[in-house]
């Protein structure tokens, strides 16, 4: 099966690069790329793994290469559905899961993994919502099916593992940890950091996946009495987030790290910055409903009036 090279050329135009410019980053001379593009000379999907990780995309996610421009738009509507559900956009992404699971694209191994994934995650969000009495060892047994493969969590330093395994993996902790199993879900998330070279992801993904792996356990540690601990995890998840750019952690990372300074008695007013600081963050990026959560949780836990 061929490379779509219209795809490749729409990967370019989308990277703002002309032949010229995407040639040099991948290795290549330009007469070479222009070649390729007009379909004059066969290639390998690996010579664009450089083009792929521009794009955020992971090269585990190779087979887009060979989708038709339909299913290409299916592709796009994927990433999009992830990224609603990377940010807890969770109301906001069903009608869009919908979609998805009626594209053609959805019969693709790896992108049904995904889905099936997100569904659970809307079932849990929404029955979470409705019930007072939920059933965590089901959802724990959907998601580990969703992994498509047995996969010890005991052991889980010793698989190669994709963006999903790792975000169901994530998931799977965050389950124990609302059923008080804080130290399986410790145990679970500092696997999958002892994994991390095994990762099969692309490197922009892949820091957006200790991001959120680190700020799940700072929490969790948090929650478990463990303040030092969980304040040292949330420095690194916001040292990286800021690094990335990645703004939608920050809030909530700065609140981790202000309920951790209030346990290991660190300065009121040092406190009360982390506390403004999360508060603004968290409005300048659009998270209004949790920008009034950090006021109110100012209020509680410190007795401070966020100005």
């Amino acid at each position: 099966m061929d490379v779509n090279i219209e795809l490749i050329k729409r990967m370019r135009k989308d990277l703002g690069l002309t032949q010229s410019e995407i040639a040099e980053k991948l290795f290549m001379h330009e007469r070479q790329f222009q070649k390729i593009e007009k379909g004059q000379q066969k290639t390998n999907i690996w010579q664009f793994k450089s083009m792929m990780e521009m794009l955020g995309v992971s090269t585990s996610d190779f087979w887009l290469l060979y989708l038709d421009t339909q299913q290409y738009e299916g592709y796009r509507l994927y990433k999009k559905v992830q990224k609603f559900f990377d940010e807890d956009r969770i109301e906001e992404s069903v009608e869009l899961l919908e979609l998805l699971e009626q594209h053609p694209i959805a019969d693709i191994p790896v992108v049904k993994q995904s889905i099936l994934h997100m569904r659970i995650t809307v079932d849990f969000h929404f029955n979470l919502k409705d019930s007072n009495e939920f059933d965590y060892e089901l959802v724990i047994t959907r998601l580990k099916e969703a992994l498509g493969r047995k996969i010890n969590l005991c052991e889980i330093d010793n698989y190669v593992l994709t963006d999903t395994d790792i975000k169901i993996l994530n998931h799977i902790a965050v389950i124990y940890s609302e059923n008080k199993s804080y130290k399986i879900a410790v145990r679970i998330l500092k696997d999958i950091l002892k994994s991390k070279s095994k990762f099969r992801t692309s490197s922009e993904n892949n820091d957006k996946l200790l991001i959120a792996i680190k700020t799940n356990l700072s929490s969790i540690l948090l929650e478990n009495g463990r303040h030092q601990e969980a304040r040292n995890y949330a420095e690194e998840a916001l040292a990286m987030a800021i690094e990335n750019a990645d703004a939608w952690m920050i809030p909530n990372l700065l609140i981790i790290k202000a309920l951790c300074y209030k346990y290991l008695k660190n300065k009121e007013n040092e406190i009360n910055l982390l506390l403004t600081r999360a508060y603004h963050t968290a409005n300048a990026i659009g998270r209004k409903l949790y920008a009034k959560r950090i006021a109110e949780i100012a209020v509680k836990e410190f007795n401070f009036i966020i100005l």
